[in-house]
């Protein structure tokens, strides 16, 4: 011991228990095999090749053979082994590695993602592998919604949730361009949507509902997602009012149809006021008939000062006027309470408010990846990292990971087999999955390191409890 830091210590025995684990994973995927051999229907599945595989786990690469079998009725060639574990995913890539890059890489650079889980797990990842994960599953995100768009997933009405008022909200975000050169190009608006429900009663800052998406696409695309992901999640029938809240931004207000009340976001109306009139009294004259609920005196006091400035001071007129075309938009300057409308009162445990999250959400779900730290980005992937970051806030991201299955099999005892509570935790004298493993992995039948019986003892113990 006397010649080991403890740093040294730890290293080498993470390093023993990433071999231990895929050694393990090897004699379970093999015992499995042979499993799915005997159990197989053996007038449909005749086995054509016996083949390498790899797959990349969190504590390394594990190499292992299994059977090539051939369907008789369809001719296709499959893993039974693959399928029974659902192992298709990203690449080579486990489920639980790719979930692991992605929820690094929302936070992190893709070097330092790829340098962070390099040191601290027994996973080698590059830079590129990270990147490729991310753009493969947002591409999945991005081919699903386009899917919804297309009318492909068509759910009974009773199946989707169902609310009469339904708040709606858009503002883009600017990020930097990545040419295809590798040169910095004009910036280009990642568009960004939430839908809610309303706010929770008891939690004032939770949305009940909150369901986010975006993308770096025209208009007329981002209309298409908007209508595709509302219409998959609510029975649009049932709902008796849509709010959109937006910043004023043309492709915002098209957004919705014409039945929808729209209202000019209150953070982007005051951003302005402050940004294109310097007048300090003349800012209040603005905000004070804002507050009495009365756009036309707004705009009569831009134009008042439009011509008492007019010939001084050419730069105050233009953002004037800019000013004075931003809020001539009618009611749609006052949300819909100050407007007086009317919505059906909320279900018991949600209130209604005047909206404005956007705001919050763009920075806390994009800015701090996306934006800042001048990061640029190429078009997909900017989309890609925007789909991703949206399916976590969402807390979906598990179903885009898995590539789609079919069931091959249905066969009970795998079901038992892979559930932890019917694991049995002995068979006979002792636990089968420990002489499985002893058998597989001659260093713990050896008795002549500490380590080794620590280990083994270990072992022994956490197949006893179950665990």
């Amino acid at each position: 011991m006397g010649d080991y830091s403890f740093r040294e210590l730890e290293q080498l025995i993470y390093s023993f228990v990433c071999d231990l684990a895929r050694r393990i994973t090897v004699a379970f995927l093999n015992e499995e095999d042979e499993r799915i051999k005997k159990n197989r229907d053996k007038k449909k599945y005749l086995i054509h090749d016996n083949l390498s595989g790899t797959v990349k786990t969190v504590y390394g690469d594990v190499e292992y053979k299994r059977r090539y079998y051939k369907d008789q009725e369809t001719g296709e060639k499959i893993f039974l082994l693959d399928d029974a574990l659902k192992m298709k995913t990203v690449g080579l890539y486990s489920e639980n590695v790719v979930k692991m890059v992605l929820d690094v890489c929302k936070e992190m650079s893709f070097g330092s993602a790829a340098q962070f889980i390099t040191e601290h797990t027994g996973r080698a990842i590059s830079k590129t592998e990270c990147w490729n994960i991310v753009q493969e599953v947002g591409s999945n995100i991005e081919e699903y919604q386009k899917q919804l768009a297309a009318g492909y997933e068509k759910k009974d009405p009773a199946e989707k949730k169902e609310s009469k008022i339904l708040f709606v909200e858009s503002d883009g975000v600017w990020i930097n361009h990545q040419l295809p050169n590798k040169k910095k190009g004009k910036k280009m608006e990642l568009k960004l949507c939430t839908t809610y429900e309303g706010w929770d009663a008891e939690d004032e800052h939770r949305l009940v509902g909150k369901q986010v998406f975006g993308g770096n696409c025209s208009a007329k695309a981002f209309k298409k997602k908007t209508d595709a992901v509302i219409n998959a999640a609510y029975n649009i029938d049932e709902t008796e009012q849509i709010i959109l809240n937006g910043d004023g931004a043309g492709w915002v207000r098209n957004l919705l149809d014409e039945d929808a009340i729209y209202q000019l976001d209150r953070f982007h109306v005051m951003k302005y006021i402050r940004h294109y009139i310097s007048d300090k009294n003349i800012q209040g004259q603005i905000v004070e008939a804002l507050a009495e609920k009365n756009p036309s005196r707004m705009l009569e006091v831009i134009k008042m000062y439009i011509n008492s400035v007019d010939g001084q001071d050419t730069k105050a007129v233009e953002n004037a006027r800019r000013l004075y075309s931003y809020l001539d938009c009618g009611d749609a300057v006052l949300n819909y309470r100050e407007r007086g409308i009317k919505i059906p009162d909320p279900p018991e445990g949600i209130v209604y408010r005047a909206g404005g999250v956007q705001e919050n959400q763009n920075c806390t779900l994009v800015c701090g990846r996306m934006k800042h730290k001048r990061r640029r980005w190429s078009e997909s992937g900017s989309n890609n990292m925007v789909n991703v970051l949206c399916a976590f806030s969402n807390e979906d991201i598990d179903q885009y990971i898995r590539q789609p299955e079919m069931v091959l099999i249905e066969d009970q005892t795998m079901k038992e087999f892979l559930s932890a509570g019917r694991i049995p935790k002995k068979n006979g004298s002792g636990s089968r999955y420990l002489d499985l493993f002893s058998a597989a992995i001659p260093e713990l039948q050896s008795s002549n390191t500490a380590l080794t019986q620590t280990l083994r003892g270990l072992l022994c113990s956490m197949m006893a409890s179950g665990n």
